[in-house]
């Protein structure tokens, strides 16, 4: 039997007009949800490593560039609040 595991980060009523899929290895994916240049929630399935990382995102409250998040050469640590680099944004 196959588990999916899914997770979710702020989501709720949120006014987004930008949504980015993003497919890990095997059977995860993550779906990213962002208002203006805000990122707003994000929808983990089976990708721990997503969640965790836009949850951090949020909370901070930073964003990200949504290319980096559609990028699969991109690695998600890289995006997290304690990395410091060019795809870091104040609100």
């Amino acid at each position: 039997m196959k588990i999916l595991l899914m997770v979710f980060a702020r989501l709720g009523q949120c006014a987004y007009n930008q949504v980015v899929e993003r497919r890990g290895q095997g059977r995860s994916a993550s779906v990213w949800y962002f208002g203006g240049k805000r990122l707003l929630a994000v929808d983990a399935m089976n990708d721990p490593r997503a969640y965790m990382v836009g949850k951090r995102i949020i909370e901070a409250g930073q964003t990200v560039q949504p290319n980096l998040v559609r990028d699969p050469t991109t690695d998600l640590r890289t995006l997290a609040p304690s990395a410091i680099g060019s795809s870091w944004h104040p609100l």
